[in-house]
């Protein structure tokens, strides 16, 4: 192949009068006939996503062609169908990978944006001395976290409903569930992302360390909440920890409401909210412990 084709596909000379044998005696096929009706493909296997996809399409191609040619015949399809018929609950027969990870995108892009704004917003403050000047005023760390809390939930809030309206309406991702539970997921994922931004800056005032730490956590999180590939295939050894991250259960939250239109009730629902409320609460903690700390 030399790498310019993905799969190579060969087909005998006698192909098509050994497909017209099998419609009529399937029972009394020999040897020579089978080999015939055999379908050689050679492959490119160290792309497996591609690999797999092209044997799946081809499976399908080579079904309708024996049903659409038994049926020109006279015959029913299901003389020479597979005897599992595919139903889906959710979603679709052909899956689209787009519609998979476009929930995890949205959770991450929210979470990562509003903790790299936040960090760089408040270490800016550190560094031109304006949280000493609020500190002299009297101003308490409480007050000032939340005041940096309300302002950065007001881009939040703006930054939920411009990527609503990209995905939703420009793209068309598909979403059978509350527009309402989407939009509040996305803005608790926000406010989870603007603390934790809270909480880096308080670490360090450099703009070179905030930045390395926020694309470490994004690697992390993209690797472990469910974006590329389900919970079920990740590595063993990260798959007890994954649930534990803050974003793996909002991520599936997201998905059951965009995919299933499952309420609030549903446990697999309520649970992405709870978890990323969890950690909202602990990363204000966290944040307050460490500005009283750098403060004293």
């Amino acid at each position: 192949m030399r790498g310019e084709t993905v799969l190579s596909v060969t087909i005998k000379r006698n192909y098509s009068t050994a497909v017209h044998a099998r419609t009529r005696t399937l029972q009394l096929l020999n040897a020579p006939v089978l080999e015939d009706l055999s379908i050689d493909v050679y492959r490119d296997l160290s792309n497996k996503h591609l690999a797999i996809h092209s044997q799946l399409m081809l499976y399908a191609t080579v079904q309708n062609f024996f049903g659409d040619y038994v049926e020109s015949c006279g015959t029913s399809k299901k003389y020479v169908a597979l005897p599992i018929a595919w139903k889906p609950i959710y979603g679709w027969i052909s899956p689209d990978f787009t519609d998979f990870a476009i929930s995890g995108i949205m959770i991450s892009i929210m979470f990562v944006v509003g903790m790299f704004l936040t960090a760089l917003a408040l270490v800016s403050d550190y560094q031109e001395s304006g949280v000493e000047r609020l500190f002299t005023m009297g101003i308490n760390t409480l007050e000032l976290i939340t005041c940096h809390i309300i302002v950065e939930m007001g881009i939040v809030l703006l930054q939920t409903t411009l990527n609503t309206i990209l995905v939703f309406v420009v793209l068309k991702m598909t979403i059978k569930g509350s527009v309402l539970l989407t939009a509040v997921l996305l803005m608790l994922t926000g406010l989870c992302g603007v603390c934790l931004g809270l909480c880096i800056s308080c670490i360090t005032t450099s703009y070179f360390a905030i930045t390395l730490i926020a694309v470490g956590i994004y690697i992390s999180v993209l690797m472990t909440n469910g974006i590329l590939w389900p919970i079920e295939g990740i590595h063993w050894l990260f798959k007890p920890f994954s649930s534990l991250f803050p974003l793996t259960k909002p991520t599936e939250s997201l998905r059951n409401i965009l995919h299933k239109n499952w309420s609030f009730m549903k446990q697999e629902v309520y649970m992405g909210f709870l978890s990323i409320s969890t950690w909202v609460v602990i990363f204000i903690l966290c944040t307050i412990i460490l500005a009283k700390c750098r403060r004293n």
